[in-house]
């Protein structure tokens, strides 16, 4: 048995026991391994933020595929770019192509105090994400995909959520 298969395992255990164990993630392959696990656990809500969808983890094969599946049951996605949105993203793509058919999903652009607010003086700005009330992925190193993950964790879920709400109030409207 391969590494990504059983960091997949590994992935899936977590999942399946809504473990509360908090975990690493790192690389472009495990954080879409991850992704996916945590778009197919989610029942309501997705918040984002994100560099600019450039595709090494957001057009994998699995990610998209548990994306539209997330989507098409109706979850609520906020999404905040950090950067310019990729267009040539595929994942992008399908975002907007499901929010123009009238699915819940918003995009917003950090401001330069959004921006602020994120920066880690070793990293840069971090990236993270927050499912539900209750799972996250929280990116301490975008460059080298390194991450916490945890799939039952209410109370640090509860302050990532907390910090998106704040940032994401701040941020600009992305008009589609």
């Amino acid at each position: 048995m391969n590494d990504l298969q059983l960091y997949q395992e590994l992935v899936d255990k977590k999942a399946d026991e809504n473990s509360t164990n908090v975990f690493p993630n790192a690389g472009e392959i495990h954080a879409g391994i991850v992704m996916a696990k945590l778009f197919e656990k989610t029942e309501k809500s997705v918040n984002m933020v994100v560099g600019s969808f450039d595709g090494k983890v957001s057009d994998q094969p699995n990610y998209l595929e548990k994306l539209e599946r997330c989507i098409d049951s109706k979850v609520s996605i906020n999404i905040i770019f950090l950067q310019s949105p990729n267009v040539q993203s595929k994942a992008y793509g399908l975002l907007r192509s499901k929010k123009s058919q009238g699915f819940p999903i918003t995009f917003k652009s950090a401001t330069d105090e959004v921006r602020q607010r994120l920066s880690s003086t070793k990293t840069g700005l971090v990236h993270f994400s927050v499912f539900d009330d209750n799972k996250y992925r929280f990116e301490k190193d975008p460059n080298k995909y390194l991450a916490w993950v945890c799939f039952n964790d209410p109370q640090n879920a509860a302050r990532l959520n907390s910090l998106f709400g704040g940032c994401f109030s701040k941020s600009q409207l992305i008009a589609q």
